[in-house]
């Protein structure tokens, strides 16, 4: 597959546009009289100096692997070359073409592996006049597939850098940047504050940080009048969304084993999965006799020595164990006593006045009352009168 390696601009004041690009930020890579480099990821964005008013623009240059077996394939779809067809330099081969509109683009194939920058990412965008034209001519004609094809947006599969087609617009306020016929592109990760940054450096700017619906959008302009768009960068998706992701449109749910499977030679396997299923389906096997299916009604303490007289399930013999039901009476015997005690305690406590009465009464002699002296005077006159 091609890939768009380097974005150049033909200029003739290669000082003045050097200037401006460094004020955005963009970090210089190679520095000559004849080339500048920056550093942008995705693609290089070049500088050349030219004398020639006509000869000023921008170029497209996309690395080949195989330029004869390219040029050869873009001959067959009727595709001319300008002259003189492929060239040689010290640095690769180029075949050089221009698209309907115009616009400048090479085949290269480098005779050494061209770096990878890691600046901000790099992007262009071509304004056409017939969207429909340009489409069928860079995806039917040159080969490039299409990864996003709406009736606004057409985005081309060119390596790491965006290449994209838009239709031409006039110069309005919200859409300035698709007036020209070729936009460069820059992606920040802040723009807001890149744009704050890039004002005390003394950058022009079109249009402040916008928001268009579809992103966030700042426009300048370099000194050859090339539009230059501006673009906030989207968050990176958190790690629990990347996680998420694979999951959420999964059919059928997958089991994991997490601990030994009791039997030997059995699947382990947890019913506890992504999407629970706590009951799987059933297996037919072997049908049990009604007789030992059937719960067995056998209340605790009708058998010998408090335990049961039946197990509550047939198939299980074990359960009829014949264990005495000591313990409930040791814990009614402690209730018992712990209760007396009690009642003891309580009632020695609250009749105090009571029992100092009592104790009184029991150290006092008892007195004469005046109902014991007339039966003893009716015992001494029948004394006398014996």
């Amino acid at each position: 597959m091609d890939r768009l390696s380097e974005v150049i601009i033909f200029t003739g004041d290669l000082a003045g546009m050097k200037r401006y690009y460094e004020s955005l930020g963009l970090a210089i890579l190679q520095d000559s009289p004849q080339w500048v480099a920056f550093d942008t990821a995705g693609a290089t964005l070049g500088l050349r100096p030219v004398t020639d008013p006509a000869e000023a623009g921008i170029e497209l240059r996309f690395a080949t692997a195989e330029l004869d077996a390219r040029v050869a394939g873009l001959g067959a779809r009727g595709v001319t070359l300008a002259p003189p067809g492929i060239a040689r330099y010290p640095w690769g081969r180029f075949a050089s073409l221009q698209d309907p509109e115009g616009r400048r683009l090479t085949f290269w194939e480098p005779a050494q592996p061209s770096p990878h920058g890691s600046g901000l990412p790099l992007s262009v965008v071509l304004n056409c006049r017939d969207l429909g034209a340009l489409k069928s001519y860079y995806r039917d004609t040159l080969g490039f597939t299409t990864g996003v094809d709406t009736p606004w947006w057409v985005q081309l599969e060119v390596g790491a850098a965006t290449l994209g087609l838009h239709p031409h617009v006039e110069r309005t306020a919200v859409e300035r940047h698709h007036a020209g016929g070729v936009t460069v592109g820059l992606g920040v990760p802040d723009l807001l504050a890149w744009y704050e940054e890039a004002n005390g450096r003394g950058v022009a700017f079109r249009t402040p940080p916008t928001d268009r619906g579809f992103g966030v959008f700042a426009d300048s302009m370099d000194p050859d009048g090339h539009e230059v768009s501006i673009r906030e960068l989207p968050e990176a998706e958190s790690l629990e969304e990347q996680l998420a992701e694979p999951f959420e449109d999964d059919a059928t749910p997958r089991q994991a084993a997490f601990r030994k499977p009791v039997k030997k030679r059995a699947t382990a396997a947890s019913r506890l999965t992504l999407k629970p299923v706590h009951k799987g389906k059933r297996t037919p096997g072997a049908r049990r006799h009604p007789a030992k299916a059937a719960r067995v009604v056998s209340p605790r303490g009708t058998g010998p020595a408090g335990a049961r007289q039946k197990p509550k399930v047939g198939r299980d013999p074990k359960r009829a164990r014949t264990k005495p039901a000591i313990g409930r009476l040791r814990k009614a015997e402690r209730r018992a006593l712990t209760s007396q005690k009690q009642a003891v305690a309580s009632a020695s406590k609250s009749k105090p006045v009571k029992r100092a009465a009592t104790r009184a009464r029991k150290a006092t002699p008892a007195k004469r009352t005046s109902r014991a002296r007339p039966a003893k005077r009716a015992e001494r006159r029948t004394r006398a009168k014996r």
